[in-house]
């Protein structure tokens, strides 16, 4: 996979074919313990979900192999580089459990900008956005703003956003 534009790729820090590998994986806020020393390995070219009630750290967990939490201990890389990395990240496409748009852009728009975002250039990102739109039967809504999308379409919305930039590993929150 070719490196976003702007980026140096660096080594991985772990020499490890996983895809997600961690130990102890550990979140806490104050008292409570969200994630309690997950150790985990998973291999590219699978598919695995969480599985738990409300309140089992599903979503805590997702957030820290994205980079959007900090791990409170533990390890954890996204195959080879540290979570949170901007090697890491760059590999990642995630769809929030809750569509975080931009109401007033297009969905066409929004997807050019975050695959933009992504180091995606411009031709490129248009050409995948349609494509995006599409498959997600959305292309009728391609300049329509994402405020007036129902729960369902934002959805698809979403999940066209994480794989805009093709990432090699696809993290779903409800998907």
């Amino acid at each position: 996979r070719p490196s976003p534009a702007g980026s140096s790729r660096g080594e991985p820090i772990v020499d490890s074919t996983a895809m997600i590998q961690t130990s102890g994986l550990t979140k806490t806020f104050g008292s409570l313990t969200a994630v309690d020393a997950i150790d985990l390995e998973v291999e590219t070219a699978t598919i695995h979900g969480f599985v738990g009630p409300n309140g089992a750290g599903k979503t805590t967990t997702m957030k820290m192999l994205i980079g959007a939490l900090r791990t409170t201990e533990g390890d954890g890389y996204i195959k080879g580089y540290k979570i949170g990395s901007v090697d890491a990240r760059a590999l990642v496409g995630y769809a929030p459990e809750h569509s975080v748009l931009y109401d007033d852009m297009t969905a066409t728009d929004y997807l050019v900008y975050m695959a933009k975002v992504c180091g995606v250039d411009g031709k490129t990102a248009k050409r995948r956005a349609d494509d995006l739109l599409d498959w997600l039967d959305l292309a009728a809504f391609a300049n329509k703003r994402g405020g007036g999308f129902s729960a369902g379409m934002k959805q698809r919305l979403c999940l066209a956003q994480a794989l805009i930039h093709e990432p090699e590993l696809l993290i779903l929150d409800e998907p």
